[in-house]
């Protein structure tokens, strides 16, 4: 059983593709392919499902995969003690963000990261945490930042920051100089919102829950997955918005937006980086969240 065979199918199952696996490992698809179909045939077992261009794990795979993650942290270990340096940091490293870290925290965290590992390539995909989440779990991408806690046993979540929602309207609408409103006051509001399987929309739902305020119970006139769509729709009088301070501030600024607060409505929120804790970490992985328990 040949090492780079195990570094081959470890990364084939991580990103259930051999395509991606051999990005991953910067060597061609055939020599995944070919090494993979090697372990096979030295195991008598067949390790992967094809299912079009992806590959899914067979059973006897899974059991494999367990033994592969602890011998190649091992080699690594050894690289590391008895050779006397460590792991070269290089290689693409697979990100999946919700939208508001990728708006607020990750573009510094990315910046300051590349200057100290300027050989590592960030591959970055923006969509809500739900989706975000599923990425990290599928092995899709090696680590997410969200703005909702996921609740998965195997997962491994670390708080980054906070991120506080306003509710905002257009200068020209009703509630505009208004210095608070109750909950109840929302009712009749067109509200415009997020999508589901948002970390906004879930946490100003909770709020509003907490208030003995339900979905059921608003006016939604428009959702879209764009805090950018909403911001502007809410600038140009289509609705009202919980959008983050990330979000409205420069608009807050220049009076194209104003701030109405809710009483009692708790709407601050944590933002989180998850990665899986089923499978070990790449070198890129590893320096990066090491990176960023450096900066926090």
């Amino acid at each position: 059983m040949q090492f780079t065979a195990l570094k081959s199918f470890a990364a084939a199952a991580q990103c259930r593709s051999f395509t991606k696996a051999a990005q991953s490992l910067r060597i061609t698809q055939s020599a995944v392919s070919q090494q993979i179909a090697t372990l096979e045939r030295d195991l008598g077992t067949k390790l992967f499902d094809r299912l079009g261009r992806r590959v899914v794990l067979t059973e006897n795979g899974q059991r494999l995969l367990d033994y592969a993650h602890r011998i190649l942290a091992l080699m690594e270990e050894a690289r590391s003690e008895v050779g006397g340096g460590e792991a070269e940091v290089q290689g693409p490293l697979r990100i999946a963000s919700s939208t508001i870290p990728a708006e607020s925290v990750l573009p510094d965290i990315l910046a300051a990261f590349r200057e100290q590992y300027p050989d590592v390539f960030e591959q970055i995909t923006i969509s809500d945490s739900r989706e975000a989440l599923q990425a990290v779990e599928q092995g899709d991408v090696e680590v997410a930042f969200v703005g909702e806690q996921p609740h998965h046993s195997g997962l491994s979540v670390e708080p980054i920051g906070t991120d506080e929602l306003l509710l905002v309207v257009s200068p020209e609408h009703p509630l505009a100089g208004r210095r608070n409103l109750s909950t109840k006051g929302l009712l009749g509001e067109s509200l415009i919102v997020r999508e589901h399987g948002s970390g906004t929309r879930h946490c100003v739902e909770q709020a509003l829950h907490a208030h003995d305020v339900f979905p059921d119970d608003l006016t939604i006139v428009m959702e879209a997955n764009s805090n950018e769509a909403i911001r502007a729709a809410v600038e140009r009088g289509a609705g009202v918005a919980f959008l983050s301070r990330h979000i409205v501030q420069d608009s807050l600024a220049a009076g194209r937006l104003q701030h109405v607060r809710v009483r009692g409505l708790e709407t601050v929120r944590t933002l989180y980086l998850v990665t899986a804790t089923d499978r070990a970490p790449s070198p890129a992985l590893r320096a990066f969240l090491e990176f960023i328990a450096a900066r926090a």
